[in-house]
């Protein structure tokens, strides 16, 4: 299908489920508007058109930095003029060699941090070592993992690169608690709450001899100002995590129609497939909460909420409704805005960001790079 045909039917499908509903807190009507972009790649291939999940951006998200594990390259994308502007080579052996990359950041616009399950690799903008930490093997890592298997590949980079918060994860997958390291001053903070550990009453594991497969809510990680967000994907309760005073705090976010919760629990570990994918079909018709982001420039912070409607049966592709949910700085609901109603058509949501007032969500179209962006009045 044609490029601008593919953008005009993914527009026109989010517009009118838009235009059918569009509440608030207060009962009032939020605009909305809606436009897709097309990154123009050249001649080059585009591999976060596929994903972002090692992604990072310059801190007036002017920039995306997209690192390729297969290829050892990082395509470096102008968001300003909608282009990629170069492709870099990172070396993945050697002195500043970064191995298999499991999570990737830009810190503060000076450092490439990228994480390959036992360290934590710093390069600077010339793609030179600046430092290394070893977070598994290292005295204040062990400290940090305790009792736990491994790190959850999701972190937040604090004050400075060598100041981290991270998720620890048991070898079920099971959330343990979270930890602070300084390696600066060489201190962990083992952060424990029972209302966190409420996630792992939503995983489903199927375990068969050694054949094991799961479906677990991971915890993600804002960092803004002077605190860290912790949200998670089973539920929108969000907690802030102050370094100076390590404490753990949790957040009240007002709700609207889109309740911050699901209907019960689906904790199960069977050995029958189809238990399994029956749970985790019932587990699809509950709402996920994706990404927190942060707009800089007005304070407000976005998620984007969606569940199916109905699952896919012989040839017809599943239903979904999703959700735009937009707080200002103390997470008192703005607008809740319906941006698919039952539709087939479902981006991938976990891939967005906010440049210039508007949430972008990424999109593949015909394997080109593409962004809807909303802007909520």
């Amino acid at each position: 299908m044609n490029k601008r045909i593919s953008i005009l039917i993914l527009s026109a499908l989010l517009l009118a489920s838009c235009e059918r509903q569009s509440t608030g807190s207060q009962e009032s009507i939020s605009k909305v508007t809606i436009d897709t972009v097309l990154v123009d790649s050249g001649d080059e291939i585009l591999m976060a058109a596929s994903n972002m999940f090692l992604s990072g951006f310059s801190q007036d998200y002017s920039k995306l930095y997209h690192y390729i594990n297969a290829s050892g390259e990082l395509e470096v994308i102008d968001l300003n003029q909608l282009k990629l502007e170069k492709k870099l080579k990172v070396e993945k052996e050697g002195p500043d060699g970064v191995g298999m990359v499991n999570w990737f950041d830009f810190w503060n616009d000076s450092i490439f941090v990228f994480y390959n399950f036992n360290r934590i690799e710093l390069l600077t903008t010339h793609l030179t070592k600046a430092s290394s930490v070893n977070l598994r093997n290292s005295a204040l890592g062990k400290e940090a993992l305790g009792e736990g298997y491994m790190f959850q590949n999701t972190f937040t980079l604090l004050d400075r690169p060598n100041q981290l918060l991270s998720a620890v994860t048991a070898l079920n997958s099971d959330l343990l608690h979270l930890a602070f390291l300084d390696f600066e001053n060489e201190t962990v903070d083992i952060i424990n709450n029972d209302e966190l550990l409420e996630i792992n009453d939503y995983s489903v594991i199927f375990k068969e001899g050694r054949n094991t497969r799961s479906i677990i809510q991971p915890v993600g990680m804002l960092y803004w100002n002077t605190l860290a967000y912790i949200f998670n994907q089973a539920n929108n309760k969000i907690f802030s995590y102050d370094p100076e005073s390590k404490q753990l705090s949790s957040v009240h976010v007002e709700e609207g129609q889109v309740k911050g919760t699901k209907s019960k629990t689906y904790r199960l570990e069977t050995d029958s497939w189809d238990e399994f994918r029956n749970q985790v079909s019932v587990l699809d018709e509950e709402l996920k909460f994706n990404r927190l982001v942060h707009d800089p420039t007005s304070n407000e912070f976005y998620r984007i909420a969606y569940h199916k409607t109905k699952p896919a049966h012989e040839d017809n592709p599943a239903r979904w409704d999703a959700y735009l949910l937009k707080y200002d700085k103390n997470f008192k609901l703005l607008a809740e805005v319906k941006i698919l109603d039952n539709t087939h058509t479902a981006p991938d949501f976990s891939d967005y960001f906010i440049k210039d007032g508007k949430l972008w969500l990424r999109v593949n179209i015909n394997d080109e790079l593409g962004f809807v962006r909303f802007h909520v009045n």
